[in-house]
């Protein structure tokens, strides 16, 4: 049984960006991911560090939008 919703978290944050490849290849992947049907949530280090509440409930609301 195929679950109702594929969701991927990501920790996006600028000190993985410094150079162009981090940067393209995050792009690769997340293509990759959506042609697999997942969906991509990326998430500053700072949303995670001051608004971990509001972040929680924004996740918890797309995981219930996907359930049938």
């Amino acid at each position: 049984m195929r679950p109702s919703k594929r969701v991927v978290v990501e920790l996006d944050g600028r000190r993985h960006h410094t150079g162009t490849d981090a940067f393209e290849g995050d792009r690769k992947r997340d293509t990759k991911l959506q042609v697999a049907e997942f969906e991509i949530v990326r998430v500053t280090d700072r949303r995670l560090k001051h608004e971990p509440d509001d972040l929680y409930e924004d996740i918890c609301r797309l995981l219930k939008a996907g359930a049938r």
